[in-house]
């Protein structure tokens, strides 16, 4: 994986909240479906994380999802939809020791439909800037109550802090 940290330039579906809790590791990476007509989150086809680095956390992931559910061994995990930043300023731009999960997108990169992910719980309260990737230029943040939402140019620099999402996402939905 060639994460961008800051350069910039399990088998089964679950919920990220039932997938993933707070201490796995510090970089994490999730493997997501694309998100049912319905309305509702994608599910998690894949999530792994490691106290090594982004990339163990992905061939961890890459490994899970070749022993996972037919969606996750056929997906395609090398389409990065967005980087999670545990601090604001993308960890502080490198400086500050941080959680980071990059979320890949199975069915490839953003569209006007998007991808719904909801973060775990740990994330929910420390989600503090994001990156998009492969075409996810924007985002609309929901917050933990679900009775607000913004959206947010994720391309670049632009969401390098939340503003009133700043530690309080509930729900993300990357799209083009």
């Amino acid at each position: 994986m060639s994460a961008i940290v800051l350069a910039l330039p399990l088998a089964g579906v679950a919920t990220a909240s039932e997938s993933q809790a707070s201490g796995d590791g510090q970089y994490c990476s999730w493997l997501v479906g694309p998100a049912p007509a319905d309305g509702g989150v994608s599910p998690v086809l894949a999530n792994e994380c490691s106290d090594v680095s982004p990339e163990d956390a992905q061939e961890r992931m890459r490994t899970a999802a070749s022993q996972g559910s037919t969606a996750a061994r056929t997906a395609l995990v090398d389409v990065p939809i967005m980087y999670w930043y545990e601090h604001t300023d993308f960890n502080n731009m490198g400086g500050a020791k941080g959680e980071f999960t990059t979320i890949f997108g199975s069915a490839g990169p953003c569209d006007g439909a998007g991808y719904r992910v909801e973060p775990t719980y740990w994330w929910k309260h420390n989600l503090s800037s994001i990156i998009g990737g492969s075409n996810c230029d924007f985002a609309r943040l929901t917050n933990i109550a679900l009775n607000s939402s913004q959206e947010f140019g994720i391309a670049g620099y632009y969401a390098r802090y939340l503003g009133g999402f700043h530690d309080n996402v509930g729900l993300t939905q990357p799209h083009a």
